[in-house]
């Protein structure tokens, strides 16, 4: 009868247990999780990996659920699922939307949660912060960051008489160099280019920067016409009427533009995307290319792209800003930066994983010196579709870069006066 008695108050505490057990364990945190890194590449396939990982590590208290949405479809996709209150908790995403974004309350400031748990936000690249920073509150941390770098043919540097160790480093630089390395058949026609300075990955922006210029002021008021602006594109309307138009596009269509400079190799310099690095390393191992600073007037410069990791408002805060730190910490983005040959976030990181690369290096180092485009970033309406079109008139020796930036100037000063007085 004791032993009875014993049993049954064991199984009672047993019973106990497992109800007040049930009670007091909380369910794990779902965290929606959008990106765009597809299985079957490097980026991926590590993403894949590291959401187990990070699912591994928290378990019981947070689950990544993530869905990879195509680089295309997500700029249709998300406004949508926000719009209906389904949209991911955290999201992988253009970062020259953030501030668009953060203007329009969508977005969760993380200034505090920064500070509170002191991530160095020193370690992120200046012209990125900027581009995810509103009214002093930082709304997205730097994720994946790509600049455009001179790219040159160290074999026809020797061939005419240059140093291939000594790219181009000013304006004035590229235009000697690049008339040393262009070669005029009998005819008149172009057998070999120097450069061209808007062919390849590449638009006026770079230039814009590398003469101290920018399109709005502090306050997001345009200065399109600024002195400036009109001299870089001066700049570069002087090198297409000094090699003349007609003759460029000549040599384009016989030589396939930009592509001359890894095809047939007649084009000695173009600018292109860091991770251009990559893609001539596979595709043309052959090809003695060295990679320079992008040549400037006022300061070194060049344009930034990428990608940020952002929060938008929703009720999961401290769970998604677990997986934002997660994926923009120092361990993760030394495995992103090793595996996919990208430069990443932080610039710790890519100056250790790219320390014996010299051309990823030089990459890095362009990069700390490069900015998004702020007619992209303004968020408060989208200047951009204004300005392009006139500055390509320009360009095309339509109109005097003058006129084009007074032009672009006027349209866009009422533009603002609309949207403000709108708001």
């Amino acid at each position: 009868m004791v032993l009875f008695r014993g049993v049954r108050q064991l199984m009672l505490l047993s019973l106990l247990v497992l109800i007040f057990g049930a009670v007091g364990q909380a369910e794990p945190v779902i965290v929606s999780f959008w990106h765009i890194y597809g299985p079957g590449s490097p980026a991926g396939d590590l993403m894949e990996r590291a959401v187990e990982e990070f699912n591994r590590q928290y378990a019981g208290e947070i689950v990544i659920e993530a869905t990879v949405v195509g680089f295309w479809d997500i700029f249709d996709q998300y406004p949508v699922a926000r719009a209906a209150g389904i949209g991911p908790d955290v999201i992988i995403f253009n970062l020259d939307g953030v501030r668009k974004e953060a203007f329009r309350g969508w977005l969760t400031d993380l200034t505090p949660l920064i500070e509170r748990d002191g991530i160095d936000m020193d370690d992120f690249l200046p012209g990125a912060l900027e581009a995810v920073t509103l009214d002093d509150k930082i709304y997205g941390l730097p994720f994946n960051l790509d600049t455009r770098v001179l790219f040159y043919n160290r074999a026809l540097f020797r061939e005419a008489g240059l140093d291939p160790d000594r790219p181009p480093q000013t304006w004035d630089d590229l235009r000697h160099t690049a008339s040393r390395l262009t070669r005029t058949e009998a005819d008149g026609t172009y057998s070999q280019l120097g450069f061209h300075p808007m062919w390849g990955n590449v638009w006026f922006v770079p230039w814009l920067h590398s003469n101290s210029g920018r399109w709005f002021d502090d306050e997001g008021n345009p200065i399109i016409n600024h002195p400036r602006n009109v001299e870089a594109l001066q700049f570069v309307v002087s090198l297409i009427q000094e090699a003349g138009q007609a003759r460029l596009n000549e040599f384009g269509e016989a030589h396939g533009f930009d592509s001359a400079f890894q095809g047939p190799e007649t084009l000695a310099m173009v600018i292109q995307a860091d991770d251009f690095m990559g893609h001539l390393e596979k595709n043309h191992p052959a090809l003695d290319f060295g990679v320079g600073l992008i040549p400037y007037n006022t300061e070194p410069a060049s344009q930034l792209g990428g990608f940020a990791v952002y929060l938008p408002t929703g009720e999961k805060t401290e769970a998604a800003w677990t997986v934002a730190k997660y994926f923009t910490g120092a361990e993760f983005m030394t495995q992103w930066v090793s595996e996919t040959g990208n430069l990443g976030g932080r610039l710790s990181v890519a100056w250790e994983v790219h320390r014996d690369d010299p051309k990823r290096l030089l990459a890095t180092e362009q990069m700390v010196h490069s900015r998004f485009n702020d007619a992209q970033t303004h968020p408060e309406f989208e200047p951009w579709g204004e300005i392009f079109p006139r500055v390509d008139q320009a360009v095309n020796l339509q109109v005097t870069p003058a006129a084009a930036l007074e032009d672009a100037q006027r349209v866009v000063e009422a533009l603002l006066r609309e949207v403000r007085a709108a708001n």
